[in-house]
């Protein structure tokens, strides 16, 4: 889907029934974190901005994410969501592969993971990433 500034947001479907895998969780011990903030579809500039945390921060969002309650029955995607983002990739000791979290920030504001059912952004969680957001995710994070 492209918006009107040419920049594109794609999403991947894993082919994995949620109901199966349940809702969206983390290990709880991190070693890091690496965010991908992803503008969303009239993002401009129509940049993503890498940033990445230690052991502390990936900690207190892996304990963010497990603690999120699961979606609310009849909560949807709307109209106004654009697709605005941040990407999770936790990072752990002896791994290879990081674990995966997508959390919406632009309309639909859901912790979603591939395979699994999503969960809410809580204030907590937001309390955690608006220091980590780039100007222009942070007004998106004020919550409570």
């Amino acid at each position: 889907m492209a918006g009107s500034d040419g920049c594109t947001v794609r999403g991947a479907d894993s082919g994995v029934d949620p109901a199966v895998h349940g809702l969206v969780s983390v290990d709880p011990f991190p070693t890091g974190v690496v965010l991908v903030w992803l503008p969303g579809l009239n993002g401009r500039p129509c940049r993503a901005v890498l940033a990445h945390a230690g052991t502390r921060v990936a900690r207190q969002l892996a304990v963010g994410v497990d603690a999120a309650p699961a979606v609310r029955p009849g909560l949807s995607a709307g109209a106004a969501d654009d697709a605005t983002a941040v990407g999770l990739y936790f990072t752990y000791a002896g791994r290879t592969v990081a674990e995966e979290v997508l959390i919406g920030l632009g309309g639909e504001e859901l912790v979603d993971a591939p395979g699994r059912s999503p969960r809410e952004l809580t204030d907590a969680l937001a309390a955690v990433l608006r220091p980590l957001a780039p100007l222009a995710w942070r007004q998106r994070l004020n919550h409570g």
